[in-house]
């Protein structure tokens, strides 16, 4: 998933025909993604060292259901509907979680590539082990929640 700031909501809404629609989805706020707590109880449990603005990553500013739909209104759109949704990730093995979060999880990419080779290798093996407390020997799951917001542009 992308972030996706508000000048590109905002295009979106410039250069959609009169009574169009665009299509805003976006992860919901940490604490309702189960994925982003496992990563950060695995960060401390492997006491890594991680670089922290003391702001909270930009792609919350849209992880509200109504803040996302302020937001678009605030920008312009007519009309907005927002759904909560909730996906299961299942895999087979806990190692394909460390190969596929950079896929996933770009901002989490971002983080984990700032950290020592050592670090990462420790925070590797804390998530492995962390999977395997949880859930045995597999196969693994996580659940995520996302927002899906429909805008609609006034009719001329």
């Amino acid at each position: 998933m992308i972030v996706v700031p508000s000048n590109f909501v905002s295009e979106l809404l410039r250069v959609l025909m009169p009574g169009g629609q665009a299509v805003v989805a976006t992860w919901a706020l940490p604490a309702r993604v189960e994925m982003m707590r496992l990563l950060g109880d695995t960060a401390i449990a492997a006491m890594l060292d991680l670089p922290c603005s003391g702001e909270p990553p930009s792609w919350t500013a849209l992880s509200d259901a109504h803040c996302l739909q302020s937001r678009l209104l605030a920008l312009g759109y007519a009309r907005v509907h927002v759904v909560t949704v909730t996906h299961v990730w299942t895999f087979e093995k806990a190692e394909c979680v460390a190969q596929l979060l950079p896929v996933v999880t770009p901002s989490w990419a971002a983080v984990f590539n700032a950290i020592p080779s050592a670090q990462q290798e420790q925070f590797v093996q804390a998530l492995i082990e962390s999977f395997h407390d949880r859930q045995g020997d597999g196969p693994f799951a996580v659940t995520s929640e996302g927002l899906i917001a429909v805008g609609t542009k006034a009719a001329a």
